[in-house]
């Protein structure tokens, strides 16, 4: 493993090391509770994703050299950059939709929400989630999820949206509506 470690480079390194003390303080940060920096958790596993792909990388080259099977290693790699692609597309496309817009004007505007958590002073979107919009010749229809991060005054959480946009409806509607 100290072979391994000694042969990264300096990026992969610091992608693991930094990723992985976000990845902890964005879990901690939610369990005592303090309210700064909640983005780290989704920004750590990025950087470990990151860092993965590099460390892939190193294990390629180690065993190309050695002349040993390496495809688990490239499918791997090529898993994991899927997977980076796919949340740049989720994060660029999904803020287009209307859904989307739906979704963030509802959780800012919220009474129960800024009940619990103060004025709302920042609302970010978590690239998770998804929308499924179906078109017929009656309409379109389909369901949403999406997850915000808000900070208000008093506290900071997380909030996973619901939506469902039924045939023959131009709109689409809250189903529900979580905070944590």
């Amino acid at each position: 493993m100290k072979e391994i470690l000694a042969r990264l480079n300096w990026f992969t390194k610091i992608c693991l090391a930094v990723g992985l003390v976000m990845m902890v303080w964005g879990y901690v940060c939610r369990l005592v509770p303090v309210y700064w920096f909640w983005e780290a958790r989704w920004l750590g596993w990025e950087l470990v994703i990151f860092g993965v792909i590099g460390l892939l990388g190193t294990l390629i080259r180690q065993k190309k050299t050695s002349e040993v099977i390496y495809i688990g290693e490239l499918v791997g790699r090529a898993l994991l950059v899927l997977f980076i692609c796919v949340q740049v597309v989720v994060a660029v496309g999904i803020p287009k939709s209307d859904a989307y817009v739906v979704a963030r004007n509802r959780v800012l505007n919220d009474t129960a929400v800024t009940r619990q958590i103060g004025s709302i002073g920042y609302c970010w979107f978590v690239p998770q989630g998804s929308v499924n919009l179906t078109t017929q010749s009656g309409g379109s229809f389909g369901g949403a999820t999406f997850v915000f991060l808000l900070k208000g005054s008093k506290q900071y959480c997380d909030v996973d949206i619901t939506m469902v946009k039924r045939p023959g409806h131009s709109e689409w509607t809250i189903d529900g509506l979580n905070v944590e």
